[in-house]
């Protein structure tokens, strides 16, 4: 049974954990993952009407994977909530935006640096599919789109310039939400963690990023952070608001 303890406004509902990218900062990924039954994620939902709660956002491993993942997403909008999903993009595609329109109200798209940055922390060569999923979500009208950046060492001393150059050319982006790698013991190196002088530089890009006005988050588990630096700490519940 789901319990939540307290009011939520949008809820994070995992449904797979198979992914086609193998990031070197995540610990979520499964390349031969297991997907959640589609009864099961329903019954979750159907749970979670019972708290006011106003959005459920998808997320995985990659959650475009889930064979039911439009029907999911429709479900929700059915039971009259806001849905969303996080994802790397890379499934995004002309073909497939009129039904993300029709099913989804938000997405927060995966990207971490310039192509070069993001190419080698994905272990992919996916940068230029993910910028076409955002230039596609982008033309989307009453669509909530967002931005998730996990900072490590390789991004460090570019990631403010990546920003300002998303936010210049995508309008349509909401935010901008920073999360720090969680070290897992397993499958996350610890070559990639930031150090005292890596937050040093990253409270530095962040003042330059205030001057822009661009709207930044700090992902959890970097409450104490965002309270340092006066900016929003992510709760996910100020999303969808579109």
């Amino acid at each position: 049974m789901l319990t939540l303890e307290r009011k939520f406004v949008n809820v994070l509902l995992p449904i797979t954990t198979q992914c086609n990218l193998q990031c070197i900062f995540c610990s979520q990924y499964e390349p031969k993952g297991t997907h959640v039954p589609l009864n099961e994620v329903l019954k979750l939902i159907d749970e979670a009407l019972k708290y006011e709660i106003e959005a459920i956002t998808l997320y995985g491993g990659e959650p475009m994977l889930h064979p039911n993942f439009f029907d999911i997403g429709s479900y929700i909008k059915r039971k009259k909530l806001k849905s969303g999903f996080i994802t790397n993009g890379t499934l995004i595609n002309e073909i497939n935006l009129p039904k993300i329109a029709q099913s989804f109200d938000a997405a927060i798209i995966s990207m971490h640096g310039f192509e070069k940055v993001h190419n080698f922390l994905t272990k992919s060569f996916s940068f230029p599919t993910t910028l076409r999923a955002l230039e596609l979500l982008n033309s989307l009208e009453n669509f909530y789109l967002g931005v998730n950046i996990t900072i490590t060492k390789h991004n460090i001393n570019s990631f403010d310039k990546f920003i300002i150059f998303l936010y210049k050319k995508f309008p349509n982006i909401k935010t901008f939400i920073l999360n720090r790698v969680v070290y897992d013991g397993k499958n996350v190196s610890k070559e990639i963690l930031l150090d005292s002088k890596d937050y040093k530089t990253f409270e530095e890009k962040i003042k330059v990023l205030k001057e822009f006005s661009i709207p930044i988050e700090i992902g959890i588990p970097s409450e104490e952070l965002a309270n340092k630096l006066k900016i929003q700490a992510c709760s996910w519940n100020e999303h969808f608001k579109i």
